[in-house]
C-alpha cells in the first residue's frame, strides 16, 4: 500500500476509509530471545557488551507498554521504514495473517537535552504496524539507557 503525498492530490475518500480500518495488529504478550540477542549486538554499537547486555535485561523485567506507532517514529526522529523494504514486508504478512508480532524494545531519550528515542529492536515492525494504521499501539519493552 503506498501512502499519498500530503503535498499533492488528496487520495479517493474510499483509500482513506481502508487505510483507517486496516487489520488489526496484534502483539505478543513476551519477549522473544532472539529480538533481545539483536538488541543488545545493535547496543553493543554504542555500551560495552556487558552493559549493553544488562540494558536489554531491565528491559524485559520491566512492564510490557503500548505506545502508538506514530509516536514512537516521532520520539526516535525516523520516518517508517519503506513498504518495499523486505523485513516490512515480511511483518505485513504476519499482520495480515493475523499473527501477532514480538514486542519492540526501546531506549527513552531525553526530551530537556532533546536525545531521541532509540529503537534497539523492532523499527521494521514498528514501521509494518505504522503503514496499517499509524495511530496502531505498538508492544514495547522501555527503559533507560
Amino acid at each position: 500500500m503506498r501512502l499519498p503525498d500530503p503535498f499533492g492530490t488528496p487520495p479517493p475518500e474510499d483509500a482513506l476509509e481502508t487505510r483507517a480500518t486496516g487489520p488489526t495488529v496484534l502483539w505478543e504478550t513476551s519477549a522473544d530471545k532472539d529480538n533481545a540477542r539483536d538488541a543488545s549486538e545493535f547496543l553493543g554499537m554504542y555500551k560495552k557488551k556487558k552493559n549493553a547486555d544488562r540494558i536489554i535485561d531491565d528491559l524485559i523485567a520491566g512492564d510490557l507498554t503500548t505506545f502508538k506507532a506514530k509516536d514512537i517514529l516521532r520520539a526516535a526522529r525516523l520516518p517508517p521504514q519503506p513498504l518495499d523494504n523486505a523485513h516490512v514486508q515480511v511483518a505485513m504478512q504476519l499482520i495480515a495473517a493475523g499473527i501477532p508480532l514480538t514486542p519492540v524494545y526501546l531506549l527513552r531519550g531525553k526530551l530537556k537535552g532533546g536525545v531521541p528515542v532509540v529503537i534497539a529492536d523492532g523499527y521494521h515492525r514498528i514501521s509494518a504496524a505504522f503503514w496499517t494504521n499509524p495511530s496502531v499501539d505498538v508492544s514495547a519493552y522501555i527503559a533507560r539507557p
